[in-house]
């Protein structure tokens, strides 16, 4: 029996990566970007007010890898799968350095499911150079512990994510 897809389990890996191939693709993916707007604007702001030097040394860190993916990934687009795991690498970072352990366990399968849902949006001539400014601008703001300025960098970020998804949707 063939269910709904308001009943799939989209945080499996193996679901989404089947519900990306179907006529809900674009739901799928408007609906993880509207969770990650919900949850790390919220986070990002709880990382620079509480994130201990070791974790915002970690998100500055992780910053530099998604750098180098993304600078790499620009030359090789077979580089990709490499980008796509250090930016769900840096927004995970975020979590962590909230200190919340039930945040961060909870959105263990999300952070999981985002690396099969970004493959679905990066697109190397496009998106990725723009994206990385973004990152740049969430990270420093959070290391300078600027609350209101991590708020409003994540989700301009986010919004531009949702702008660039729906361009790349339309025929």
């Amino acid at each position: 029996m063939v269910q709904s897809y308001s009943r799939w389990d989209t945080l499996d890996a193996d679901v989404l990566d089947i519900a990306l191939a179907t006529a809900h693709s674009g739901q799928v993916l408007e609906d993880f970007l509207e969770t990650r707007r919900i949850l790390e604007v919220a986070a990002v702001a709880l990382a620079a007010e509480r994130g201990s030097e070791r974790r915002l040394d970690n998100i500055r860190a992780t910053y530099e890898r998604l750098e180098e993916a993304a600078k790499a990934t620009a030359l090789n687009p077979m580089s990709e799968a490499h980008f796509v795991k250090a930016h769900a690498a840096f927004h995970g970072a975020f979590f962590r350095a909230t200190g919340n352990v039930t945040l961060i366990k909870m959105l263990e399968p999300l952070q999981k499911a985002l690396q099969t849902a970004m493959q679905a949006l990066v697109r190397p001539d496009h998106h990725i150079m723009q994206t990385l400014l973004n990152h740049e601008r969430i990270m420093k703001t959070v290391t300078n512990r600027d609350l209101e300025g991590a708020r409003a960098a994540m989700d301009e970020h986010l919004a531009a994510s949702l702008v660039y998804f729906e361009s790349i949707q339309t025929p």
